[in-house]
C-alpha cells in the first residue's frame, strides 16, 4: 500500500496515526501497546519509517508524521475502517473476526477495490432497505 514499506511497517504508519487523530502524542511506549510488541521493535521500525521519510523521531521523543507519512498512514487507516464497517455491518462478523481480517488484507487492497468497496458501503448506508435486503441474502 504505501510505497517502500512493508505490512509491519504500514500497522505501526496505523498505530501512530490513531494516536495522532485521538489527538495524543505518539511515543515509542503507546505505539507498543498499540501493536503488543516490545519497545526495542517499536524503535527499529520507527528508524526505517524516518529513513523512508515517514516519520520525524528524536530518541527519547515523540513520534511525528511527516506529510508523507500523513497521507500514507491515513490511507492505510481508511482501508483498515472500511473493512471492518464492512465485516462487522455487512456480514455480520464479530469485532474481534473483523479487526484480525481487516489488519491482514488493508495492505492487500489496490486502489479500485478500496473504490468499489468504499462506494457499496456508501450505497448500503444510504438506502437501509437495500442493506437490509443484502443482509437477509448473506
Amino acid at each position: 500500500m504505501a510505497e517502500n514499506i512493508s505490512e509491519s511497517l504500514e500497522n505501526y504508519l496505523r498505530a501512530i496515526y490513531i494516536l495522532h487523530i485521538d489527538g495524543k502524542i505518539p511515543r515509542v511506549r503507546d505505539i507498543s501497546r498499540i501493536l503488543s510488541v516490545k519497545d526495542a521493535s517499536s524503535v527499529e521500525a520507527i528508524r526505517k519509517l524516518e529513513k523512508y521519510g515517514y516519520v520525524k523521531h528524536e530518541r527519547y521523543g515523540y513520534v511525528k508524521l511527516t506529510e508523507k507519512g500523513l497521507l500514507n498512514a491515513e490511507k492505510v487507516y481508511r482501508r483498515y475502517i472500511i473493512l471492518i464497517d464492512f465485516f462487522v455491518n455487512v456480514l455480520g462478523l464479530s469485532k474481534e473476526e473483523a479487526y484480525t481480517l481487516s489488519c491482514g488484507i488493508e495492505h492487500h487492497m489496490n486502489d479500485n477495490f478500496y473504490i468499489s468497496l468504499d462506494g457499496l458501503m456508501l450505497f448500503l448506508k444510504r438506502n437501509p432497505i437495500e442493506l437490509t435486503e443484502a443482509k437477509k441474502f448473506i
